[in-house]
């Protein structure tokens, strides 16, 4: 649904846009509009929650601040934490 993957067959809207249109300005609006969730990541083992939020809030133009995020999810506490020491929920 993100574009990342080559459909097979059928078609697919997100927000009113094809993900598979790659052309600049289209899949760049919808890109800033979509997060992803991915079910699983590899992080070297000692990367700290802050280190990693501050990884994903560089590929946003205009980024939400992670600090009010984490403490939105009652996460502010675990920000100097090792990801590997986060429950599944959390991550």
């Amino acid at each position: 649904m993100t574009g990342i993957r080559k459909c097979d067959s059928g078609t697919i809207s997100v927000l009113g846009m094809n993900p598979a249109d790659k052309s600049g300005a289209a899949r760049k609006v919808l890109l800033n509009k979509i997060g992803v969730q991915l079910q699983q990541t590899k992080f070297p083992d000692k990367i700290r929650v802050r280190e990693m939020c501050a990884l994903y809030e560089g590929l946003y133009e205009n980024p939400a601040s992670y600090e009010k995020l984490l403490d939105e999810f009652g996460l502010l506490q675990k920000r100097n934490m090792p990801v590997a020491a986060l429950s599944g929920g959390q991550k």
